[in-house]
């Protein structure tokens, strides 16, 4: 099954959502999927943010790779002390095990997705693509954005049980 069509198949899984509080703290979208059924391709979470300026996230380790898409603004992320600034239309990777903070900018804060991934393909997708630790940012050829609709697929559909 190709990587498109793993995501896709698991759009009936169900979803949570984590609103914001007055203070501007939480997701605007959050999915716990914990998607297994696959030996090659696990899907943990998925969810999206618009960041007020400043906002940060750790530093932290994480026991699962996750993956950033960002949809329009800009900030920076820091891998164990090596510090990337990112842009609108450009992804990041930060692996498991891995050191990672990231902030929006204060002027023009990042509205981003997320996916927390797992899985030997998962990982040998990212090899290829030339993603590590030292090579964190992504930004697709020719600006195609194929994340856009698989993420709207699995949010419209995911309030469906199996």
């Amino acid at each position: 099954m190709s990587f498109c069509a793993d995501i896709l198949s698991i759009c009936d899984l169900g979803r949570v959502f984590m609103v914001q509080d007055a203070n501007g703290v939480g997701f605007d979208f959050c999915i716990f999927l914990d998607y297994d059924f696959s030996n090659d391709f696990t899907l943990y979470e998925i969810g999206r943010y618009n960041c007020v300026p400043c906002y940060s996230y750790g530093p932290v380790i994480r026991t699962r790779a996750i993956f950033h898409f960002i949809k329009s603004g800009k900030g920076k992320l820091v891998l164990d002390d090596r510090e990337f600034e990112v842009s609108a239309n450009q992804r990041f990777f930060i692996p498991a095990g891995v050191k990672a903070y990231y902030e929006a900018d204060k002027n023009d804060p990042w509205s981003y997705m997320w996916m927390h991934l797992g899985g030997p393909k998962f990982l040998e997708i990212y090899k290829e693509a030339g993603l590590s630790e030292s090579n964190p940012i992504f930004k697709p050829k020719g600006g195609i954005d194929l994340f856009s609709p698989i993420f709207s697929a699995i949010e419209n559909n995911s309030h469906n049980e199996y």
